[in-house]
């Protein structure tokens, strides 16, 4: 063992001051969960979760001293314990990939292990990269959220000293430091000092300095967002703007500014070169940021209480650069989850009990009088499967009286033991709750990373799947995804109903992500023919929203004034006959005519500052939110939410020639995320085909906007925020008849598809696919990537084509209605409106499909199709009941011309409030290929 003392940091300040843990503060704690409520708790909605009702609690803190954590480690020693042990195999089996990663690397290639010698010629190659070769210069900073346990960490802090080839010299610094951060200073010497003692075994000697941070959570997120390591800190707040609703109209909160200004717009366009001129960010010498937050003890909060601490988290962040690694438990078969918390050996039931104990000697104090006695209770444990929540109880086991000193006394040495203390009469069989432990599934992880803030870059599961290293993010922009549960919905997310300030202030935000992947050269170009140039979009945005206003309100147009005649309406000619085209703007002949990028720029900017007043105006109470501006407000949001999927799909044609890759995003790692799809797509198989019985089934919603006036009254208040709008094709709700059919649960791969040309001898290249040197590969935002990695995604390829494959198989395209029927099925579910599917950019490519699968309590999780459209064989018309847009007449009735196809659902761009709207219905034209879409096989009954 190393004589070296480690380093550890006392957070408190003027602040956070030190918090009080000593024996007086956690009596204060005690004596309250004891009085307890006059409310009964129930522990869930079921009949039998009444058994479990209490209404008095004892602090969970109790069962963290010393001898506690020592307690604790030998339930980490048993087999039984899967939580632990399974975490240990993930970090074993991917420590090197889950190091580079988590410092934004790719991963090292794989190779068949063999065995190797210093000085052999290519050492290293295979056997973690020994000699360096994989090592690539990191520096920063590594800040675990607990002192951690010494057989986990030191797999991962081993892989992270891999990450540079050399040590420091032993007058410098190492390029890595390593931080725990506890409340305990006993703890943290005990831990850090076996990591010192391990330094050299562990290859950390020179490449990772070793230290510790006494303090809470919240101190520790203070000294980070304050500089942490070092003077200077460009970590961001990731604070949110208030938000406006029928409940929040008071005169006290100023409304926001845009979240960009002329100046910043301009520094961070991209330059001629295609390189970003971007301005210079601060360099705080540790360069990334890396949380740990391991060992499930996110479970330890309720699911709310997790979404505000994993917010905390994410305002230390910087967008794209920092990461945080957690570790979550996930969803497993009850007789396994009780038998970690409740051992036949009785080791957990020692700790729990020896927090009884403790808790008795610390409510007697000096006075001896111990009433909260161990032996006197049983420990309770059961795992809630509804609540996916493992909870554990002291259970009374006679009548018996409960001596409470007075809460005021301070000092165990000064309790007056001659003031009569407050007793307390615990019924026999009374519960007494001491800790619940949550337990995530999949999608509630994805729910939870989404209300959050964060982003899922990437993830890792043991062997048998019982839990998960989630790497995430905080990114450039974010979304909350569609219908989240009610414990996600902490920032007033509305789904539907007038777009919050918030809302716009994040599509602004996306907005000008979008912006800032087209370098200055690509503005005058048409990545896609028979579309406009790429300024018409960065125009057609601001001046759509500034004509409706003025309309709306009578007002003029915000100058210049010409931009109305150029910018109100884009083109979409007939692919037959390119000359065919819908009413739209005049198009400016040549390059000189258009108006220059900065004055565009500057003039959206402006147009953001007036919707910004309107809401503004509502707040102050100098305009009323009726239904009319209601739906104005909805219209001119969707619309830009749609246009710039349009812009991005015409973008994704120019990447890797000239489009830029998202910025404020980590970009993926091909390599290792292929083999977790390969090895995906091995379970999937081909999915499956699902039959369907002859049925009814509800299609589109109530939304005529002819009933924003009722009795010449325009309807305002609540119901004008929360009213689903929609566009005109999606009313009204119309009751159709499904006949039996059966369809695929997995979209058509790429793989699929390539095969199937292959087999009909065709040289068909779809718009998503690129040739390059004769290989066939796959278009994303960070250049084209090997068909090998994207084989398994779903294929995006026009209707008449995808409709060919359908046919070649036996099947056909679904309607409509089928896939309706198909989204709606509460067993085999495939649908964009969940937290698990692949939307709001929780991924800038599409991924596999999933088919609905049962989790292994029971739990059924919904299937996706990876994140595109679906065409449907129903053309886009008029639907009985159909009454056209007043405010935007030709939205839909300039398309009903037969060469349209439904398209439903949503793509990997598409926000979630377009997700998780059933009744929404887009279209393109059947031919036509560069739209984000896929589709299934069906087959006629």
């Amino acid at each position: 063992m190393s004589s070296k003392q480690p380093s550890i940091l006392f957070l408190a300040s003027s602040a956070s001051p030190a918090l009080d843990f000593s024996d007086d503060s956690l009596r204060l704690q005690l004596v309250a969960g004891l009085r307890g409520s006059d409310k009964l708790v129930v522990p869930g909605g079921r009949p039998e979760d009444r058994a479990y009702a209490y209404k008095r609690s004892v602090p969970t803190i109790l069962l963290y001293d010393e001898q506690g954590l020592l307690n604790y480690d030998e339930i980490t020693q048993g087999d039984f314990y899967y939580p632990f042990n399974a975490e240990l195999e993930i970090l074993q089996s991917n420590g090197d990939d889950i190091a580079r990663r988590m410092f934004g690397l790719p991963t090292a290639p794989r190779a068949p292990k063999i065995k190797e010698r210093w000085g052999d010629d290519g050492p290293g190659v295979h056997n973690k990269g020994v000699n360096g070769q994989f090592a690539v210069p990191t520096r920063g900073t590594v800040v675990e959220l607990g002192a951690g346990s010494l057989r986990k960490t030191s797999h991962l802090l081993s892989a992270i000293g891999r990450l540079n080839h050399s040590p420091a010299p032993a007058s410098s610094t190492p390029p890595i430091t390593y931080h725990a951060l506890d409340l305990d200073r006993s703890e943290l010497e005990r831990t850090l000092g076996e990591l010192e003692g391990a330094s050299s075994k562990l290859g950390l000697a020179g490449k990772v300095a070793v230290g510790g941070l006494e303090g809470t959570y919240d101190m520790g997120f203070e000294w980070l967002r304050s500089g942490g390591p070092s003077a200077s800190s460009s970590a961001t707040s990731s604070s949110s703007s208030p938000e406006l609703g029928p409940t929040q109209l008071d005169n006290s909160t100023p409304l926001p500014t845009p979240p960009t200004s002329p100046g910043e717009s301009n520094a961070h366009l991209p330059s001629t070169n295609g390189k970003a001129e971007q301005k210079p960010e601060k360099k705080d010498g540790n360069d990334r940021l890396c949380i740990l937050h391991l060992g499930s003890s996110l479970g330890n909060f309720t699911r709310d209480e997790a979404v505000e601490f994993l917010r905390s988290i994410a305002d230390v962040l910087r967008p794209g650069k920092d990461t945080l690694l957690l570790g979550l438990d996930s969803r497993n078969e009850k007789a396994l989850v009780e038998r970690a918390y409740n051992d036949e050996g009785g080791v957990t039931r020692k700790f729990i009990m020896h927090g009884l104990e403790r808790g008795g000697k610390i409510l007697a104090g000096s006075s001896g009088n111990v009433t909260l006695r161990a032996k006197n209770f049983d420990y309770v444990a059961r795992y809630n499967e509804v609540e996916g929540r493992h909870e554990a109880y002291y259970r009374s086991k006679r009548r018996q009286s409960i001596a409470l000193p007075d809460p005021a006394a301070k000092g165990t040495s000064n309790v007056d033991v001659s003031t009569p203390p407050e007793i307390i009469e615990l019924e026999e069989g009374e519960l007494l709750n001491v800790e619940w432990s949550y337990k995530y599934s999949d999608p509630e992880v994805t729910a939870l990373l989404s209300a959050s803030g964060l982003r899922p870059i990437q993830s890792w599961k043991d062997s048998h799947g019982r839990y998960g290293l989630w790497l995430v993010e905080r990114p450039a922009f974010t979304f909350a995804g569609p219908n989240l549960p009610a414990w996600a919905k902490k920032g007033g997310e509305r789904g539907q109903g007038v777009p919050s300030v918030r809302e716009w202030e994040d599509m602004w935000k996306c907005w000008d992500g979008i912006r800032g992947m087209v370098p200055r050269e690509m503005m005058h170009q048409k990545p896609i023919d028979l579309r406009h140039i790429v300024l018409f979009y960065l125009g057609h945005i601001p001046a759509f929203l500034d004509i409706y206003l003025s309309r709306f309100f009578n007002e003029p147009h915000i100058p210049p004034e010409f931009y109305k005649d150029i910018f109100e309406r884009g083109i979409d000619p007939s692919m037959d006959d390119p000359t065919r085209c819908h009413a739209h703007s005049i198009v400016p002949e040549s390059e000189a005519d258009w108006p220059a990028l900065e004055d565009v720029l500057d003039f959206d900017l402006r147009v953001r500052e007036r919707v910004l007043r309107v809401y503004e105006d509502v707040r102050a109470g100098r305009r009323t939110m009726d239904r009319k501006l209601g739906r104005v407000l909805f219209m001119t949001f969707e619309h830009m939410v749609m246009h710039g999927e349009t812009l991005l799909y015409m973008l994704l044609q120019r990447a890797g020639t000239g489009t830029l890759p998202p910025q404020g995003f980590t970009p993926p790692d091909w390599a290792s995320l292929s083999r977790a799809w390969d090895a995906h797509a091995a379970r999937e198989a081909c999915g499956q085909v699902l039959s369907f019985s002859k049925q009814r089934i509800v299609l589109g919603h109530h939304d005529r906007e002819a009933d924003d006036v009722r009795a010449g009254k325009k309807v305002e208040g609540t119901e004008s925020w929360e009213h689903e709008y929609g566009w005109d094709c999606e009313h009204p709700a119309r009751e159709v008849e499904v006949d039996a059919f059966r369809v695929r649960s997995l979209p058509i791969s790429n793989g699929e598809f390539r095969k199937y040309l292959k087999e009909v001898g065709s040289d068909y290249v779809p718009p998503s696919w690129v040739v390059k040197d004769g290989e066939t590969k796959v278009r994303t935002f960070y250049g084209p990537v090997d068909f090998s990695v994207a084989q398994h995604w779903p294929c995006i390829a026009p209707a008449t084509h995808l409709a060919r494959y359908a046919s070649h198989v036996g099947g056909r395209l679904p309607t409509e209605p089928e896939l309706r029927v198909l989204m709606c099925d509460p067993a085999h579910g495939v649908s964009w409106d969940h937290a698990g599917a692949n939307v709001g950019f929780r991924h800038w490519h599409p991924v596999p499909a999933e088919s609905a699968r049962v989790e292994s309590d029971g739990t059924v999780v919904k299937g996706h199709n990876g994140g595109v459209w679906e065409w449907t064989s129903t053309n886009f018309a008029e639907v009985e009941g159909y009454e056209a847009s007043e405010l935007y007449p030709g939205y839909s009735s300039d398309f009903f011309d037969g060469a349209h196809a439904v398209v439903i659902g949503a793509s990997f761009a598409t926000l979630p409030r377009i997700a998780g709207r059933w009744s929404f219905r887009n279209w393109y034209q059947h031919g036509y290929g560069y739209c984000w879409a896929g589709a299934r096989v069906a087959y006629d009954a």
